[in-house]
């Protein structure tokens, strides 16, 4: 009690009495406010990684919009690839953040557009999410960064679109402003495997999220390694999660400060209650504008999103349109242009516009003639205008465009402003292109196919013709002495019969009727047979150089087909040479891909061996190049007949192959003759035939033919070979003749084409009477009227009218040997 007694009667004791509430109350206070800190530090870091969050999932909802408008490219639905190709490089140029771009079906790549053509693909990683993408017909983000978007098309699912885009590029989404500065992010897949981290984050990409982060998921956040780490947030686009970590110095540091002045205004306060009531007043004051303008930021953002978004779906839509948009301010002279319009013109968009008329310098002339003339109808008279134009860009490539102009007026008519817009018409132009060319290719294949027709029409009546005059021509000629007079005349006839036979041939090679014999044949050997022949048909004062593959070439031709085409081509070699020149024979093997047979009609990818015949003539212009090929087109006069280059090319096209042309003049003259190669193992030993052709020795041979005078000229052959003769007028006839007959018959020759029946079924019924039969067909008809008849399946004899007795002996020896 004296102690106490003391301490009150001191002036210490009523100091204490006084500062001790108040040293109690700014503690109070301190640690009110500390807890306070707690909090604005926790809500602080963890709308910042709500921000981060936020920010990562409208970059990733970008991403897939980009690629969903690239996923509706028309050229998908054609599988035109090499055009799809265009649209993507387009648009990754734009987005480097983009690896690459891919397409795929369920299983496998068709399209990679990093790996050049002819290389080979890198397998779809990430298949769990292109499975999704099958399973669910939706845009998947996987979790290797990997876009996945599905093409479809009348809500069925064609291809998936699949874009490996660059961590990086989230990371400097999320690190790019200034408020970022010192904070960390590290990225991560929902299935905890790292895809991108910041530097100086104790993490490894491609591999699992260290503990330290992984179990911060339930706390407002913890301090590792002197960062806070934020409650890690998940991206709804992806399901990936983001982890903010913040440096805890720079964090709390302005936090500490504030406690000591807290803790000073405290002191303060609890010695003036006005003071303190004006502080928690300003307090709650701070906080209300706090949130007013927390919620004017989130609307603008929201409206700078909004505004965002619509400007890149402006863009893209232009991009994949092809269509730009510029304006002319009449008034001050401005030009405006899109992106599109710098893309369409190969200009630099940091550039400004060019002005008109300085634009004239990125078209043609004689596109320019005619554009400015529409933009001049425009400035005077006020008129709507659309031009089609050719650009020149400025790496030297060539693009056609359609410009369209608007004008605006006023009150006055005055023009104000000409708008418009620019459209990439290119790949339309080659379409256009390409349907006029194969426009050409049908008419001419129609007028080609009307001549071959006519030509099939008349052959058979010519055949049986020629075949009289042949036949009685050779027995006038047999039955008269060498020296009679008449000898030189029947001579003629027989000559001039044979020479018609030739142009029937020739019209039905043409028109790819002429029937022939195919074998398998080495190309190389058959032309060297040929060379003496060659070299005296085009005489002596031209050089025939010959340079053949170094590798065989089987093809499969009738021999006498190559004979008509060398023939030809180096008729009409010599012809084109004056006085002396040089014609080079050559052979190689290509292999011809896809791309190679558009440009050619008729041919199928593969390998081919290729015959050259040049010359270094007169050569051809292009308007004489493009009728070569015509029957009865010469440029020879009365020279030519007009059949030699369209038999070439009836050859060629029987046989599936192409010809190309290349000429001009003064030039020369270059023909490549495509014909398919074929293995070795289709290669087969042909029999000799007879050594010599013999003649009947009294058999008897039954003949069956409608043509009366046929009737009577083969008779008349066979009779001179020593056959005797059963004639028959019809088949029926022939068929009484065999069954009444009591020899043996040692022949049946008949017509394919006859009333009643045709031969194959005349065939049938006599061997039913005499199988011991031998049977050799004849028809003047083409190949396309008698190959159904099957008689000229591999194994049955068949003669083409006209033939000679010579002929016919010889394939008597071959069917009776």
């Amino acid at each position: 009690m004296q102690i106490l007694d003391r301490l009150i009667g001191q002036r210490i004791f009523w100091i204490l009495s006084g500062v001790l509430p108040l040293a109690l109350f700014a503690v109070w206070m301190f640690v009110i406010f500390t807890d306070q800190q707690e909090s604005a530090i926790n809500q602080l870091i963890n709308e910042s990684a709500a921000s981060a969050a936020h920010s990562l999932d409208r970059t990733l909802q970008q991403q897939i919009g980009l690629l969903e408008g690239l996923a509706i490219a028309r050229s998908l639905d054609a599988g035109d690839f090499d055009l799809f190709r265009i649209s993507a490089q387009r648009l990754k140029d734009k987005h480097p953040e983009w690896r690459t771009v891919i397409l795929t079906d369920a299983h496998r790549q068709l399209f990679n557009l990093r790996i050049p053509p002819g290389q080979p693909l890198d397998p779809v990683r990430d298949r769990r999410s292109l499975a999704r993408v099958w399973e669910t017909g939706r845009a998947v983000v996987g979790d290797l960064s990997h876009g996945f978007v599905p093409v479809l098309r009348a809500e069925r699912m064609q291809y998936t679109l699949v874009v490996p885009i660059d961590p990086r590029f989230f990371l400097s989404a999320l690190e790019g402003t200034g408020e970022a500065r010192g904070r960390r992010y590290v990225i991560a897949g929902s299935d905890g495997i790292v895809i991108a981290a910041s530097p100086g984050v104790a993490v490894t990409t491609g591999q699992p999220l260290p503990p330290g982060l992984t179990t911060a998921s339930d706390i407002s956040h913890t301090a590792v390694g002197g960062m806070l780490h934020a409650r890690p947030l998940e991206i709804p686009t992806s399901g990936w999660r983001v982890h903010l970590m913040v440096p805890a110095a720079s964090v709390k540091t302005p936090f500490i400060r504030a406690r000591l002045v807290v803790f000073v205004g405290g002191v303060i306060a609890s010695a003036l209650t006005v003071g303190l009531i004006l502080a928690l007043s300003a307090i709650w004051a701070g906080r209300q504008e706090k949130r007013r303008l927390q919620a004017q930021i989130d609307e603008r953002i929201k409206v700078q999103d909004v505004l965002h978004r619509s400007e890149m779906a402006l863009k893209e839509a232009q991009r994949l349109a092809e269509v730009g948009n510029w304006s002319w301010d009449l008034q001050t002279g401005d030009h405006s242009w899109s992106e599109e319009v710098y893309h369409i013109y190969g200009r630099d968009p940091a550039l400004p516009p060019a002005a008109y008329p300085e634009v004239r310098r990125y078209f043609t002339p004689e596109s320019w003639a005619r554009l400015s003339a529409a933009v001049e109808a425009g400035l005077a008279e006020g008129k709507d205008y659309a031009c089609d134009a050719e650009v020149i860009r400025q790496d030297g490539t060539r693009r056609w465009i359609t410009a369209r102009g608007v004008a605006e007026r006023a009150a006055d008519g005055r023009v104000l402003c000409l708008k418009g817009t620019v459209q990439d018409i290119t790949g339309r132009k080659k379409a256009d292109d390409e349907q006029h060319r194969l426009q050409q290719q049908l008419v001419q294949a129609q007028k080609m196919e009307s001549i071959g027709r006519l030509a099939g029409g008349v052959a058979h009546d010519f055949n049986n013709i020629l075949s009289v005059i042949i036949g009685h021509a050779e027995i006038a000629m047999s039955d008269l002495e060498p020296e009679h007079r008449l000898q030189a005349d029947l001579k003629v006839i027989y000559d001039a019969a044979l020479r018609s036979t030739g142009i029937i041939r020739q019209l039905l090679t043409f028109s790819r009727k002429q029937i022939v014999l195919p074998v398998v044949l080495e190309l190389n050997e058959v032309i060297e047979g040929m060379l003496k022949m060659l070299g005296r048909l085009i005489g002596e004062d031209i050089e025939l150089v010959w340079v053949p593959a170094g590798e065989r070439l089987l093809i499969r031709i009738d021999p006498a087909q190559i004979d008509q085409i060398l023939a030809n081509l180096c008729v009409n070699a010599r012809d084109a040479i004056v006085d002396t020149g040089r014609i080079d024979i050559a052979t190689h093997k290509v292999s011809l891909d896809a791309a190679d047979c558009a440009a050619r009609v008729g041919i199928a990818p593969g390998e081919y061996a290729v015959l050259t015949v040049r010359d270094n003539g007169c050569g051809m212009a292009g308007d004489v190049v493009d009728k070569i090929f015509e029957p009865f087109f010469s440029t020879k006069g009365e020279r030519g007949t007009g059949l030699g280059l369209a038999t070439v090319y009836g050859i060629v096209q029987q046989n599936h192959g192409c010809i190309d042309v290349d000429s001009a003049p003064g030039a020369g003259t270059t023909f490549s003759i495509f014909l398919p190669l074929v293995g070795v193992e289709a290669l087969q030993e042909t029999e000799a035939g007879p050594a010599t052709i013999g003649t009947g020795g009294g058999e008897t041979a039954l003949l069956v033919e409608d043509d009366p005078a046929t009737l009577k000229i083969c008779t008349a052959m066979l009779q001179r070979l020593g056959f005797t003769v059963l004639m028959a007028a019809t088949p029926r006839e022939g068929i009484e003749i065999a069954r009444h007959h009591d020899g043996r018959i040692a022949l049946l020759l008949t017509d394919v084409i006859l009333p009643q029946m045709n031969g194959r079924q005349l065939t049938q019924e006599i061997l039913a009477i005499h199988p011991d039969l031998r049977v050799i067909y004849m028809s003047g008809y083409t190949a396309d009227v008698i190959a159904h008849h099957g008689v000229l399946d591999e194994g049955v004899h068949f003669l083409q009218k006209p033939f000679t007795r010579k002929d016919l002996a010889a394939r008597i020896s071959e069917v009776l040997a």
